[in-house]
């Protein structure tokens, strides 16, 4: 545990010395809202009952792209091979590394989503910030998992990872916008949510390093 702790705080350490890390996705993220808000126009009703929707998907296309990188740099420096190679399981690795990449530009977006939904005239932005907090890590998860099946496929990898992760990212998104609408705390759409986390926080980091392990052979 003690090599899974060592990435977590690595991966905070080149967040902090690489603001590009979390930046890219923080700026996209309010350039989608903010041309969000100018296609729908000013009609406070067409941007309340929009808000929601457009806050999750600003979010999730963020996460997508902050993760198109996280596996196929290191495989292009040879990082990977050394990682495969530490006494710890593969699994345990990426594990700590989502983790921190979760830290570094889900939450951030969580934070903002409040300040979002009073944009959009909105007054439940705290729903919305707890079911980024509750569904994201699924979305980062899901996300990881299809950029992990892509980082191997030269050329078309930016491509299948978000064709990959689409399918499985749509429920939560339904969910997440599902919770904001519905007013309820912790109604069945947050309960999904959290369910939907759990899953991706077992299941995803053994796919990523499956799918690693699979192209490194």
């Amino acid at each position: 545990m003690n090599a899974a702790l060592a990435i977590f705080l690595r991966e905070l350490r080149i967040g902090a010395r690489r603001p590009a890390v979390w930046a890219f996705g923080l700026a996209f993220f309010l350039l989608f809202l903010m041309l969000s808000a100018l296609v729908l126009g000013p009609d406070p009703s067409r941007l309340r009952a929009a808000a929601p929707a457009i806050v999750w998907l600003a979010a999730v296309f963020s996460i997508l792209l902050s993760v198109q990188t996280l596996f196929s740099e290191p495989i292009e420096d040879g990082e990977q091979d050394w990682l495969m190679t530490q006494p710890v399981s593969l699994s345990a690795i990426i594990a700590a590394r989502l983790i921190a990449r979760w830290l570094l530009t889900a939450a951030p977006l969580a934070i903002l989503a409040p300040a979002a939904a009073i944009a959009f005239a909105h007054d439940s932005g705290g729903l919305i910030a707890l079911s980024l907090l509750l569904g994201s890590p699924a979305a980062l998860g899901y996300a990881a998992a299809g950029a992990a099946a892509g980082a191997g496929a030269k050329g078309a990898g930016g491509i299948l990872g978000p064709l990959i992760a689409g399918p499985l990212i749509a429920p939560v998104i339904i969910f997440g916008v599902g919770m904001a609408q519905s007013g309820a705390i912790f109604g069945p759409e947050a309960r999904a949510l959290l369910a939907a986390s759990l899953f991706a926080a077992a299941i995803c980091p053994a796919a990523c390093a499956l799918a690693l392990r699979a192209q490194a052979d």
